[in-house]
């Protein structure tokens, strides 16, 4: 059925009309000062982009490894962008009944052709990174910091994607602060640096056409990215696919490989750099709002249902979304078959642990990590958009009561 209002899944920053009419491109620098460390910012076409160039970097410097340790449960596009740089993939699992790496499982799924791991934060949900980079530490291993979805996020003043060797940020459509395609690689080490630079030099072409048709979509997004033009270019296709069964379809986790390395170009840079001298106040906006919704979200622990993570004074996060979580036999099932279709910004995370996408089949190695199976089957996410009214979040919450 079409919706004629649709919340999307994450909340994203709008774009304004003066973001096209900046004079200033230098959204690596705009970046930097939003770090305000020495951290070095390269873009590139997508995250996975920069991901893929992050690792042939690694690769330079340890040419004897070649596999890397990535979380059972994380995004697809992870797990492609390994395979494209030739490496050889482990699974770790999760903690039970968490979102954090099992540290444990880690450690033993380290050897001699290790070349990095790669933790994921899910949102503002923050990895112990102290103890991930004392293990790596330990074991002569690179961390890549996985933050597509954490720009913006701080753990105890430091900043997502900046405790690791190298930290990778998404910009797509739908994120805090976006370009409408594109990813960057932060580095403040400078014998990396040099790598990632040879390595951008090698795989990175700037295609005209691409960035044509990207710049146009990007216009296209700044009319689309509102709750009427979210129901024709998101609502409408995931409720198709939704009938058809195909929840990977649903949540656009079918990528074509293999994936483009590309530069990006001024005009899009131009939009970012404008874009980002308000996010932090957008942050700051998402945090209190998340903070609002959170306390709201804890009345449901009588029904059985707990949020994943408890955000505290030391996370300043970018809240895209939050994660709700219930043991109980098919309650995300029930959940999702109201609320996922409702057009009020429910949904998941990922489709499933990677070991479960049919298509990755020949990439992930099939790998027992119950914790993360059982995760993917028992959380639901939920909107921190602006988009959502409170009355509309009582409703999710009243028919969260009533799935339980």
């Amino acid at each position: 059925m079409f919706r004629l209002k649709e919340i999307p899944p994450t909340a994203g920053m709008p774009l304004q009309w003066s973001d096209f009419f900046s004079i200033d491109s230098n959204l690596e620098g705009g970046l930097a000062n939003y770090f305000n460390n020495k951290t070095k910012i390269r873009l590139l076409s997508s995250g996975t982009a920069a991901l893929i160039v992050a690792l042939a970097a690694l690769r330079k410097l340890e040419p004897q490894k070649d596999e890397v340790i990535i979380p059972a449960f994380t995004c697809p596009l992870v797990a492609i962008a390994c395979n494209q740089a030739g490496l050889k993939i482990r699974l770790c699992d999760f903690k039970k009944d968490t979102d954090q790496l099992d540290l444990d499982f880690l450690k033993q799924s380290i050897n001699h052709k290790t070349l990095c791991v790669i933790p994921t934060h899910l949102g503002f949900y923050p990895q112990k990174m102290d103890e991930i980079m004392s293990i790596a530490r330990e074991h002569n291993i690179f961390v890549v910091e996985d933050a597509a979805q954490a720009l913006g996020a701080k753990f105890e003043d430091t900043q997502a994607g900046l405790s690791g060797d190298i930290g990778i940020f998404s910009l797509t459509a739908g994120k805090g602060l976006t370009i409408f395609e594109g990813g960057t690689i932060a580095c403040s080490n400078q014998t990396i640096l040099e790598k990632i630079d040879e390595s951008i030099t090698e795989l990175a072409q700037y295609n005209l056409f691409s960035e044509l048709i990207l710049s146009l979509k990007l216009i296209a997004y700044m009319f689309l990215y509102n709750p009427t033009g979210l129901s024709i270019a998101y609502g409408a296709p995931l409720r198709a696919h939704l009938q058809k069964g195909d929840e990977i379809k649903a949540l656009d986790e079918e990528f074509k490989m293999p994936i483009p390395v590309r530069k990006v170009g001024f005009f899009r840079r131009l939009v970012g750099a404008s874009a980002i001298k308000r996010f932090d106040q957008f942050l700051n906006q998402k945090q209190t709002d998340a903070q609002k919704r959170i306390s709201q979200l804890r009345e449901l622990e009588s029904n059985g249902v707990f949020l994943v993570s408890e955000p505290n004074v030391s996370i300043k996060g970018c809240f895209a979304y939050v994660l709700l979580k219930s043991k109980k036999d098919l309650w995300q099932k029930r959940v999702l078959e109201k609320l996922w279709t409702s057009g009020l910004g429910v949904s998941k995370a990922f489709a499933c642990e990677l070991s479960a996408y049919p298509y990755l089949k020949d990439i992930v190695p099939k790998t027992t990590c119950p914790n993360a199976e059982d995760f993917a089957k028992q959380t639901i996410s939920i909107s921190n958009s602006h988009y959502l009214s409170d009355l509309e979040f009582i409703q999710i919450i009243e028919t969260i009561k009533e799935s339980s």
